[in-house]
């Protein structure tokens, strides 16, 4: 599919909410074009689960990693700009036993912070990282909620009555998409991008990062090619 340019200037004055499952999901897809929007929009993530497996040391425990992450996470919002952090705190890997509840919390967030834009993973990519069961889940949860979130009986549905339905809806950008209809350049936000995912210390050590620093760039370059510069991040955007 041939992508289209986003031109960054025309959003200003907005609500941006960006969904993550785990402290470094929106880094990954979407950093560097919310460090951009940040700049005169209010860009508010939400990370769904504790991110307590994140981790291979036997010898941390599922409350450490967690307090780690989220200091990890605060540190990488604040260089982006980023107006708030939300930590949901579901368990790790745990997200689908959760699914109810955690539908029912985004459409309450959803009504009542009324976004103009939503950052979410993308529920059809078949593969990397759609692969996690926490990224499918958080995935297909935004999703249909943001798909049903302006209908009154589904709000009812829901155990939210006599509210006002979200109408007009909010924009979806999906990151990581599996069929991608839009690209935003990061040419130069790419390192505030790598910096960011540097604050992750205990997901990605000096060694890795290089890696998966190449791994990156190599993907959002192909993205790059079809919009005529070196570096872009690719969304599926629905409207």
């Amino acid at each position: 599919m041939i992508l289209e340019k986003f031109d960054i200037s025309q959003l200003k004055n907005k609500k941006i909410l960006a969904f993550g499952a785990h402290p470094d999901d929106i880094e990954f897809g979407a950093g560097g074009t919310l460090a951009q929007f940040s700049g005169q929009n209010s860009v508010e993530i939400i990370i769904a689960t504790d991110g307590g497996l994140g981790t291979h040391d036997q010898k941390l425990k599922n409350g450490d990693i967690s307090k780690i992450r989220k200091k990890e996470a605060e540190s990488a919002a604040e260089l982006l700009g980023f107006k708030n952090i939300n930590f949901w705190n579901f368990p790790d890997g745990g997200l689908r036993a959760w699914d109810k509840k955690l539908r029912q919390k985004i459409v309450k967030t959803l009504i009542n912070k009324k976004p103009d834009i939503i950052f979410s993973f993308d529920p059809w990519v078949r593969y990397e990282p759609g692969l996690h069961p926490d990224h499918r889940t958080l995935a297909w949860a935004v999703a249909e909620t943001w798909l049903l979130v302006d209908t009154p009986l589904f709000l009812k549905k829901m155990r939210h009555e006599n509210v006002v339905p979200l109408n007009p809806k909010p924009a979806l950008w999906l990151y990581a998409p599996a069929e991608a209809n839009w690209a935003v350049d990061i040419t130069h936000v790419w390192e505030n991008k790598v910096e960011a995912l540097e604050y992750h210390q205990s997901q990605f050590p000096k060694e890795k990062m290089e890696k998966i620093k190449n791994k990156l760039e190599s993907r959002f370059s192909e993205a790059g090619k079809q919009i005529g510069v070196p570096l872009a991040e690719p969304f599926r955007i629905l409207e």
